[in-house]
């Protein structure tokens, strides 16, 4: 499958920032005609041909570049949350002040992306408007790794480190959340209550 399939059609792994495309002219060193580039983040993507003919046509490949607009920002954002430094200071000191808190939640979340890897099958599914098992995300163990599809802009200890800060957040927020009583009881303490064997009071 197509690297552009993997990173920019597929909803489960594709870079948080909305790319557009741009056509460019032969570059430099090749005969060929303008190419399309996507741009998908911090990174372009590139049609480069890979010098195969098929079919009277030449065979291309989807190549991800760095973009160098863009790339360095990420970079410091990711190192600034794999640090500890809070959202709102890491995105001013990497120059993100316009963007989401919601966009650079995704952007952390895809910190194996930004670490030169591929991910598929990370989001849970729905089903009724609801996410199946109640959580976003599958577990990790879950998730499927091809590993260096493109160049990285951060290690995979930095992005392991950051995965495991938010996985953290994510297990103390639930550990937060309150108790969900049982609804066939209008008592006080319905469904909060259990006997020494387990049976409810």
């Amino acid at each position: 499958e197509p690297l552009c399939a993997q990173l920019l059609e597929q909803p489960l792994c594709r870079p948080p920032l909305t790319g557009r495309t741009v056509t460019v002219g032969p570059q430099p060193g090749r005969q060929t005609l303008p190419v399309s580039i996507q741009l998908a983040g911090p990174y372009l993507l590139r049609k480069v041909e890979t010098g195969a003919i098929r079919e009277g046509d030449a065979v291309t490949k989807s190549v991800l570049e760095p973009d160098p607009a863009t790339a360095d920002a990420i970079t410091v954002y990711l190192r600034e949350r794999t640090a500890g430094v809070p959202r709102w200071r890491a995105k001013q000191k990497a120059g993100l002040t316009a963007a989401k808190d919601t966009t650079l939640i995704g952007i952390e979340w895809n910190a194996l992306t930004y670490a030169g890897h591929t991910i598929w099958n990370v989001h849970a599914e729905r089903q009724g408007g609801e996410y199946v098992g109640g959580s976003k995300r599958r577990p990790r163990s879950d998730w499927l790794i091809k590993r260096d599809t493109h160049p990285a802009l951060i290690s995979d200890d930095e992005a392991e480190r950051l995965l495991g800060l938010l996985e953290q957040k994510t297990k103390d927020r639930a550990a937060r959340a309150p108790v969900q009583r049982d609804r066939e009881s209008s008592a006080l303490l319905g469904g909060l209550l259990y006997a020494p064997d387990g049976a409810k009071w």
